[in-house]
C-alpha cells in the first residue's frame, strides 16, 4: 500500500521546531504545569525524547511543581521581622488578644497561645498535637476561637470542607496548619471517612497514608505531619482524644462582654505575625533539642502532647514556664475520659460480681443483671433491644475472656464466667487504685443480719487484713465470706 506524504502547515512546522528547540529545562518547566493526569499520559514518551528514565523524570518534575507552587502558594507566607524579638512579650501579646475576643475556660488561653507558637516551630518538634476547640452546643464561640487561633498559626489554611484527595495533597505540598471547622459534619459520624487516617498518623514526625493515584493506580506515600486545630460540636473520638490538647467552650452569659473579632486591628495582628516568623529562625534549634521537665501527671500521649509547648514556655521565661505547667495539670485533669464500649462492659461485670458476692456466674445471669442497670445502657445496646449472650462473648473475647461450662449443682452445669477469668483485664483495664492503698481480703457482702456486715464492720489492723483467711465462714450469720479471690481493684463508672 502506498502513502501519500502530506506536507506539514507553517504552524505545525513552527510548533515542530519550538519544542525541538526546547530547553530541558524548559521541558521540565512545562510538565510541571501539567494537570497530573495530563503529565502521567505522556511521561513514557517525554522521558524517551530526553533519554531518560521515567522515574528520573518524575522527581524532576515533583521539583519543577515544588518551585512554581511558591510563586502560588495556597498558604500565607509571613516576612520575618528584622531584629530579635522577646517570645515572652510576643506570647502575652497573643494571650491578651484571646482574652479580649472570647469567653474561655480556666488555663485555655495559656494552652492555645502555646499552640499557636508551636505551630511555627513544626520543622523542629517531634509531635504535632491536634488543637481541639468543641462545645456541647451551638453558639459557644467555637468558631471566633478557631478565627483567633488562624491569626496567629504559620501557614494557616482554612477550609471547612476539605475532600480527601486536596487534603492529603495540601498537607504534602505546603505543610500548612490545618484548621477545621464544623468537623463533626464527618469526623463524628463516619469512621470510616479516611482523613482519620490522615490526622491520626500526622500526630508523629514521618507519618505517612498510602494511597493509589492515577489511572495505573501507582501506589503513593503522602505526608500527614502537620500542625492540625479541629472545631467541632460534641464529644472527642477516642483516637483524637488521646493526640490533642482539648479546649471545652461554653456559651456566653448575658453579663460577660467581648470585643468583637470585625473590628480587630490587622496592622498590630501583622506585626505579631512578622515577629514569630522571627521566632521561628531565632529559636528553632533552641527548641529542637530541648527537653522540658514534665509535672507528675503529664506522662504518655500527654507528655507528647505537652512537651513542645512546654519547651517553647521554658525559652519565654520563668513566668510562661509556671504558667504552662499549671495549664498542662488542669486541661489534662479536666479532659472527660473516653471508656471504651469494652472497658465499660468490664466495669460492669465487676460491680456485679461485687454486689452478688460470688465468683461465678451465669451467662444468662449476668446478661440480665446488665441490663437491669437501666443507666448501663446494655437494655438498649442492640438496636433499641437488650445485649445478647453472643455480643456479651464477643466483646469479652477481645480480652480472651470467653464463657466455659460451669458447674453450679449436681445436674447444673450451664455456660457462665468465673470471676477469676477477670482479674488480668479488671487489673490491667480498670485503673482506679484501691483506697489508701490497703487491699481487703475480704469482698463486702450483704449479711442476713445487718448488724454484722462485712462491709460495715472494717477490721482495723492492716495486717490482719493481708492475713485473713480466705476459707468459707463456718456460719451463715456472719455474712458468708467468700473463699475467693478478692478483688485488688475497684472501677468507678463514668
Amino acid at each position: 500500500m502506498a502513502f501519500e506524504t502530506i506536507p506539514a502547515t507553517q504552524e505545525q512546522q513552527a510548533a515542530f521546531a519550538e519544542q525541538s528547540a526546547e530547553t530541558m529545562q524548559e521541558t521540565i518547566t512545562r510538565l510541571a504545569k501539567l494537570h497530573p493526569m495530563e503529565y502521567d499520559r505522556m511521561r513514557i514518551e517525554e522521558a524517551k525524547r530526553l533519554k531518560c528514565r521515567p522515574a528520573t523524570l518524575d522527581s524532576l518534575v515533583k521539583t519543577g511543581r515544588t518551585d512554581t507552587a511558591t510563586d502560588e502558594s495556597l498558604v500565607e507566607q509571613t516576612e520575618p521581622y528584622h531584629s530579635a524579638v522577646d517570645l515572652a512579650d510576643v506570647l502575652n501579646e497573643i494571650k491578651a488578644v484571646f482574652n479580649r475576643h472570647a469567653i474561655l475556660p480556666p488555663h485555655a488561653d495559656i494552652a492555645m497561645t502555646l499552640w499557636c507558637a508551636f505551630s511555627w516551630f513544626i520543622e523542629a518538634v517531634y509531635f504535632a498535637p491536634l488543637l481541639i476547640i468543641r462545645a456541647p452546643e451551638s453558639e459557644c464561640g467555637k468558631t471566633t476561637v478557631k478565627d483567633i487561633v488562624e491569626l496567629f498559626v504559620r501557614r494557616p489554611l482554612s477550609s471547612e470542607s476539605v475532600s480527601n484527595a486536596a487534603m492529603f495533597r495540601v498537607v504534602e505540598q505546603e505543610q500548612p496548619t490545618l484548621l477545621l471547622d464544623d468537623a463533626d459534619s464527618w469526623l463524628l459520624r463516619d469512621p470510616n471517612d479516611e482523613r482519620h487516617s490522615l490526622i491520626n498518623s500526622g500526630h508523629k514526625r514521618g507519618g505517612k497514608v498510602l494511597r493509589c493515584v492515577g489511572d495505573n493506580h501507582e501506589l503513593k506515600a503522602f505526608k500527614t505531619f502537620c500542625a492540625k486545630v479541629l472545631a467541632f460540636i460534641g464529644k472527642s473520638k477516642d483516637t483524637l482524644h488521646n493526640r490533642s490538647i482539648e479546649i471545652v467552650l461554653r456559651r456566653k452569659m448575658a453579663g460577660e462582654r467581648i470585643q468583637s473579632l470585625r473590628n480587630i486591628d490587622r496592622s498590630s495582628v501583622n506585626l505579631i505575625r512578622s515577629k514569630l516568623a522571627r521566632i521561628e529562625i531565632d529559636y528553632s534549634s533552641v527548641v529542637a533539642s530541648a527537653k522540658p521537665s514534665l509535672p507528675a501527671g503529664i506522662d504518655n500521649r500527654a507528655a507528647d502532647n505537652w512537651e513542645p509547648l512546654l519547651a517553647i514556655a521554658d525559652i519565654a521565661s520563668v513566668e510562661w514556664a509556671e504558667l504552662a505547667r499549671k495549664a498542662a495539670l488542669a486541661l489534662n485533669k479536666d479532659k472527660e475520659p473516653v471508656v471504651s464500649t469494652g472497658a465499660e462492659l468490664l466495669a460492669d461485670i465487676q460491680h456485679i460480681f461485687e454486689n452478688k458476692g460470688t465468683n461465678k456466674i451465669r451467662t444468662a445471669d449476668l446478661v440480665q443483671a446488665l441490663c437491669d442497670d437501666i443507666e448501663a445502657g446494655w437494655q438498649t445496646y442492640n438496636h433499641g433491644r437488650p445485649i445478647s449472650p453472643r455480643q456479651v462473648a464477643k466483646r469479652l473475647a477481645e480480652y480472651s475472656i470467653r464463657p466455659k461450662t460451669i458447674r453450679f449443682g449436681y445436674s447444673d452445669t450451664p455456660k457462665g464466667y468465673e470471676l477469676e477469668q477477670f482479674q488480668d483485664a479488671f487489673a490491667r483495664y480498670l485503673h482506679t487504685p484501691p483506697e489508701n492503698g490497703i487491699l481487703s481480703a475480704t469482698t463486702p457482702q450483704p449479711s442476713n443480719h445487718k448488724a454484722l456486715s462485712v462491709a460495715d464492720n472494717p477490721p482495723q489492723n492492716p495486717s490482719a487484713t493481708r492475713s485473713a483467711t480466705l476459707e468459707p465462714a463456718s456460719h451463715n450469720d456472719c455474712g458468708g465470706v467468700a473463699d475467693k479471690t478478692p478483688l485488688t481493684q475497684k472501677c468507678v463508672r463514668i
